[in-house]
């Protein structure tokens, strides 16, 4: 297998690591300026985008970055517990939260993605949604597995070797609003294959943790039943959809 190199994704793959976390959440926030561009009430990207900011906020409020603050949980608690067992104020996160949820969807109206209507009714489930994000229980083995395989650097490896970028050169544009999808595209690569040369690399460096002793295959059998659904979130998530 391929080295590994320590680039980072940033906030992309911060994403990744909270939506395999909460991937159970069941979270039905709304889409719109917290999920893609349509309104559709489905609420999946729109409920992922928002468990990011609950998270990331929790994290920040006690001095953490996301992979060493979900890494920290104990079996059985809720994101609430931890935040307390880290010495953070939930009630806080929770007020802090809805402030950069609110801005990100005034942002989305000065951009006339969605309407006024719209707005209103994002913002007025937002304290509903906080708290349910607060009170989603963790499970520290599979957290411990799912945050820590190393997806973050088999795709900056492949999408490094696949449109010849530096991997600052890719963060950069990441922070410019471009998915990785579309880095791909712009840069000749073809998404479908480097979706599945991710899959193959995590795919053999998740059986080698089972081999090696580092993982069980229980969890290893749920990291694999989940990646091709985390891959695609991953490769088409962009800031312009938060």
């Amino acid at each position: 297998m391929k080295s590994l190199k320590r680039g980072v994704l940033g906030a992309t793959v911060a994403v990744v690591a909270v939506a395999m976390v909460f991937s159970a959440v069941g979270v039905s926030f709304a889409q719109g300026p917290l999920g893609d561009r349509g309104g559709n009430r489905g609420g999946h990207r729109g409920g992922l985008a928002l468990v990011r900011i609950v998270t990331d906020t929790a994290a920040e409020s006690v001095g953490m970055d996301t992979r060493e603050f979900l890494q920290s949980a104990e079996a059985g608690q809720t994101l609430r517990d931890l935040i307390t067992a880290n010495g953070g104020d939930p009630a806080q996160v929770a007020a802090d939260a809805k402030v950069e949820a609110e801005a990100q969807i005034d942002e989305a109206l000065t951009n006339e993605r969605i309407t006024e209507e719209r707005a209103a009714e994002l913002k007025a489930e937002l304290d509903t949604k906080i708290q349910e994000i607060l009170d989603h229980e963790l499970g520290q083995r599979v957290i411990n597995a799912r945050v820590n395989f190393g997806l973050r650097r088999i795709v900056m490896d492949v999408v490094t070797e696949t449109t010849g970028l530096e991997a600052q050169d890719v963060r950069q544009e990441l922070r410019d609003g471009k998915s990785l999808a579309t880095i791909i595209t712009e840069n000749g690569g073809d998404v479908a294959a480097v979706k599945a040369q991710i899959i193959s690399d995590a795919t053999e460096q998740i059986n080698q943790a089972v081999t090696d002793g580092k993982l069980s295959q229980e969890d290893a059998d749920t990291l694999l039943a989940e990646l091709d659904a985390h891959v695609d979130e991953l490769l088409n998530f962009s800031r312009m959809s938060v």
